[in-house]
């Protein structure tokens, strides 16, 4: 019933944006900044040994009713969490945030080499039960069948009430040019607020 800031270990998406270690601190500084306690959470790896758990806030959403999803193609990646298994991964999400149900999509964007498929881009909570899901309607984008198959695993998949998930299409994928690079810029990336 108190309040408790949980640390996670963040390697600055992937190690690609060096220095990090500022950023990773930031949640232990604000915690005793403000006089608050803070725990960290470990992961397990596939020999039982403690290591580093590794994720970012665009990389799971969270209903606020026990339920997260994130994709495997971020918190499964190399360069986040290599030596833990799914079920550990889990493990340490629900521990992590208070959830106990977890929905994993296969896929971020194809076009997203800054976060490796963060799910922020591609599906989010607007309300318990319900999930805006990023489309493409373009059957030449790679991202086509890629969100077809999110949403696939949307609808399928029941929340930590045993409801199953409403998911709500959008189904346009806008991309831009930026510094010379083609990118998607996703409706989803959004923040709610009450």
């Amino acid at each position: 019933g108190s309040r408790i800031v949980v640390g996670v270990s963040f390697n600055g998406w992937g190690s690609r944006y060096e220095p990090h270690d500022d950023d990773a601190a930031l949640g232990r500084r604000w915690a005793q900044q403000a006089g608050e306690p803070y725990v960290t959470v470990d992961g397990i790896d596939v020999d039982g040994r403690p290591v580093p758990f590794v994720f970012e806030g665009g990389s799971v959403t969270v209903d606020g009713l026990g339920t997260v999803v994130t994709t495997e193609q971020c918190l499964r990646h190399p360069n986040r969490n290599p030596s833990m298994s799914t079920e550990a991964l889990e493990s340490a999400l629900h521990r992590t945030l208070g959830t106990t149900t977890a929905v994993w999509l296969p896929h971020g964007l194809a076009l997203d080499r800054d976060t490796d498929g963060h799910v922020d881009n591609v599906a989010a909570f607007i309300a318990p039960g319900i999930v805006l899901a990023q489309g493409c309607d373009d059957p030449c984008e790679a991202d086509h069948d890629r969100l077809a198959d999110d949403l696939a695993v949307l609808t399928a998949a029941h929340d930590a009430t045993g409801e199953r998930i409403r998911a709500i299409e959008v189904p346009v994928l806008p991309f831009a040019e930026v510094g010379g690079r083609r990118v998607a810029v996703p409706y989803l990336n959004l923040y709610l607020c009450n």
